[in-house]
């Protein structure tokens, strides 16, 4: 989206974020420390909320309706959205204009569908969505208002078509700013993460790519002229380590902002950045898992090693584990092979790292005198039904047979071979019998 992606830093002053790192696998998990604050089983939420409706939590939409704003709420692909997939969704309208009843009575309309469910009619379905923005944008340019998007199908399942997404999205901010209806207005445009499957995944760039997903911050300008030292913030802020979490800080740091007392930096976990991020911020100062940190260096080792051996075998272990309530549809999986195997060096002091005293940034900690654990990233195939994944293993203890699991991620697409199971986190592991 090169055209898109000119117009935003030239004509917009868009910040990009190059250290945006996100903080878990896919689409909600990600959202959800965005929107939120929290990770999803601190809202609290599993599999066995999965009939529990989403209309108690407070997200920033509600935050802001509450106070008096009004506020958009649009998705596309009603079957995937991002709190119905495999969840109960809204039973109450999350905000003032909800696109979602209008998108699952487009839905019924099988005949209005074009280009392999891209097109409603002679239009883009993306392009349904961004008018309907823009229409809220004019019609409540003077008012305080929240637009939230999540714009799904186009790419989904062919990161391809994202070209076609760019003379929409570069049509749709051109027409915003010419008009002026976002001068007053503090935008974010995002995704939730890179691609999850296929053979680029399976690169040292795909893997990069899947946990660095791009975010662009446009300031308003009245900030910028006004909080010059907020505006430098952000900027300084664009090569430094930042998450889902500090976009929620920063949006909750806007609507406290009284225009006197600066933003502070530091929390527990997020960090606004209308302030500026410490340059030697870690991933665990961040709360990102090891599997999902990029600050962290690697070194080849042997697919042989008997270290890899042993942690990618006790990794489909705990799968088979965590598959016993599907036993009788979910077929038990053994090892096929490991294609790379990757030591993680992160700096000594990570290593050594016992226990901290406080919860802030530059807390007292204790260190331990020898590394305490070492870290693998593993890339393995299991059988039946050929699943590749990686898997991040901790080993610790002299014979280094106390393994502790960070994540696992399916990188090769799974398709139908777990439709036998609603289960969604199992899904990626499941092959049906």
């Amino acid at each position: 989206m090169p055209k898109t992606r000119s117009f935003l830093i030239d004509n917009m002053s868009a910040i990009e974020l190059q250290g945006y790192n996100k903080v878990a696998d896919n689409t909600y998990v990600n959202l959800v420390p965005m929107f939120a604050g929290k990770y999803v089983e601190e809202l609290p939420w599993d599999e066995r909320y999965s009939d529990v409706p989403f209309d108690n939590f407070t997200f920033i939409w509600s935050m802001l309706s509450d106070i008096g704003y009004r506020t958009l709420y649009a998705e596309d692909a009603p079957q995937i959205a991002i709190f119905n997939y495999n969840k109960a969704g809204f039973h109450r309208p999350p905000a003032d204009y909800y696109l979602r009843p209008f998108s699952l009575a487009l839905e019924d309309h099988g005949s209005m569908w074009k280009n392999d469910h891209d097109c409603a009619g002679n239009k883009l379905e993306t392009v349904i969505v961004l008018d309907w923005i823009t229409e809220f944008e004019e019609t409540f340019k003077d008012d305080p208002h929240l637009s939230f998007s999540f714009i799904t199908r186009l790419t989904h399942d062919n990161v391809n078509k994202a070209r076609l997404a760019d003379e929409p999205y570069y049509n749709f901010f051109q027409r915003l700013h010419s008009r002026g209806l976002l001068d007053n207005s503090f935008v974010i445009f995002y995704s939730d993460h890179g691609m999850r499957f296929g053979d680029i995944r399976q690169t040292y760039v795909g893997k990069m790519e899947e946990r660095l997903p791009f975010m662009y911050i446009v300031l308003p300008k009245r900030l910028v002229t006004d909080y010059p030292q907020m505006a430098a913030a952000v900027r300084l802020n664009a090569n430094r380590l930042t998450t889902p979490f500090d976009i929620y800080e920063s949006l909750v740091n806007l609507i406290a902002f009284d225009g006197i007392h600066y933003p502070n930096a530091i929390s527990s976990r997020g960090m606004t950045l209308f302030s500026e991020i410490p340059l030697d911020r870690t991933c665990e100062h961040a709360t990102i898992l090891p599997h999902w940190c990029t600050c962290h260096e690697t070194e080849e080792v042997r697919v042989d090693d008997e270290a890899v051996l042993y942690g990618a075998n006790h990794v489909v272990k705990h799968i088979n584990n965590l598959l016993k309530i599907h036993e009788s549809r979910c077929a038990v999986l053994s090892l096929a092979s490991i294609s790379d195997a990757r030591k993680i060096i992160p700096n000594d002091r990570v290593m050594r790292y016992l226990s901290s005293l406080h919860d802030v940034l530059g807390r007292t900690v204790r260190f331990a005198s020898e590394q305490r654990f070492a870290e693998y990233q593993l890339v393995f195939s299991t059988n039946p039904g050929g699943g590749t994944f990686e898997a991040t293993v901790r080993l610790s203890g002299t014979k280094q047979n106390d393994v502790e699991i960070a994540d696992i991620s399916r990188i090769n697409e799974y398709g139908l071979q777990s439709v036998c199971i609603d289960f969604h986190t199992h899904k990626k592991f499941c092959y049906c019998v």
